[in-house]
């Protein structure tokens, strides 16, 4: 691609680039993110992390940044950025004004409520609410500013420019006005079903058994005590009559007790009803295993999609995911195989 031979090109910008084998000493080794390509120059600009100047500079004096390097240049982008820091301090004067407290007090004072927040609904909600709250922000972050009528106006075409943003699904969910409610109605549906307590249900006491159990059982054990008085007079009634008879001890009561049918164990078991027994249910996955596996697919996902599309046609290559697969850095395999091996058991 004669514009943009590596492919760096972005829009936003979000490729982070490093300096090597230049002149001076000073840039060897920084970082930077690609802006553009100058195809008459043949040069690449760079905004650079830590000093915010541009400069330019061949391909061959380019390096596409490793994953902890990208990392490690977008946070210097954030911390040098003046305009990042003019809105942290007018920021902080703000809080200073409302609360009328120093800001490390304010700070605190804000970490114990999170942490008392945390305790009472806990620590899965908690992170739902900050991630929905993130996201409404970034969708109304370009209306910030406007009027209350035009942020609700313009509410509908931020949410499909976000929906946009997806690999690969997101252009044709977003053409679809339907496809595009329907999609922001289930993270909406994800969301409140999140933060909503789940009912747990309880196993009833063994000892709380219905009365009609206790009348059977009750009933059971006097037909019991009447039949062993029944068989006392039985039995007594053969030996006299084997006495009577003059025949030998124990004749006839040997033969009566090898004739008689014994009670069985399911005669003096409990009635199985519903009311007795208590079948233990099978244990559901709570939110925040659910919320692990989500995030451990998306990982995937966005990972494979960047490791197979082809810089020269912004599609998705086999091709190009085994070259890069081969070349990845040992730490991102590593929570790469992680993720998966997380998907794998979350499926059992």
């Amino acid at each position: 691609m004669a514009s943009d031979p590596n492919g760096w090109v972005t829009n936003p910008p979000t490729t982070v680039v490093k300096i090597q084998n230049t002149s001076r000493a000073d840039r060897n080794g920084a970082l930077g993110i690609v802006l553009q390509y100058a195809a008459d120059r043949q040069r690449y600009i760079i905004h650079m992390a830590v000093s915010q100047d541009q400069i330019a500079l061949k391909a061959e004096n380019l390096v596409k940044a490793s994953w902890m390097e990208q990392i490690a240049g977008q946070y210097q982008l954030l911390r040098n950025d003046r305009n990042v820091q003019r809105y942290v301090q007018n920021a902080t004067q703000q809080i200073q004004q409302r609360t009328g407290l120093p800001l490390h007090y304010a700070g605190a004072a804000a970490g114990l409520f999170l942490l008392a927040v945390i305790y009472y609904i806990g620590f899965t909600r908690v992170l739902m609410v900050i991630s929905f709250a993130l996201l409404l922000a970034t969708i109304i972050a370009p209306d910030w500013g406007s009027s209350r009528q035009t942020m609700l106006r313009n509410f509908p075409q931020r949410c499909r420019d976000r929906i946009r943003e997806l690999p690969y699904v997101g252009p044709q969910i977003a053409s679809n006005q339907y496809m595009s409610t329907a999609f922001m109605g289930l993270v909406l549906v994800f969301f409140v079903r999140s933060i909503m307590p789940s009912s747990a249900s309880s196993a009833p006491s063994m000892l709380n058994l219905s009365d009609e159990y206790s009348a059977q059982s009750t009933s059971s054990s006097a037909a019991r005590i009447l039949n062993e008085d029944a068989l006392k007079e039985r039995y007594y009634k053969l030996g006299y009559d084997d006495a009577k008879e003059l025949k030998s001890f124990g004749v006839s009561l040997n033969e009566a007790i090898a004739a008689d049918e014994r009670p069985s164990l399911s005669q003096e078991m409990p009635p199985q009803d519903s009311s007795f027994g208590y079948n233990t249910p099978k244990p559901t996955k709570s939110w925040y295993q659910q919320l692990g596996m989500i995030m451990s697919a998306a990982y995937v996902f966005r990972t494979v999609s960047a490791l197979g599309t082809d810089p020269s046609t912004g599609r998705f290559s086999v091709q190009t995911a085994r070259q890069n697969v081969a070349t990845m850095e040992p730490l991102q395999m590593g929570l790469l195989g992680m993720a998966v091996y997380k998907i794998i058991m979350a499926m059992k």
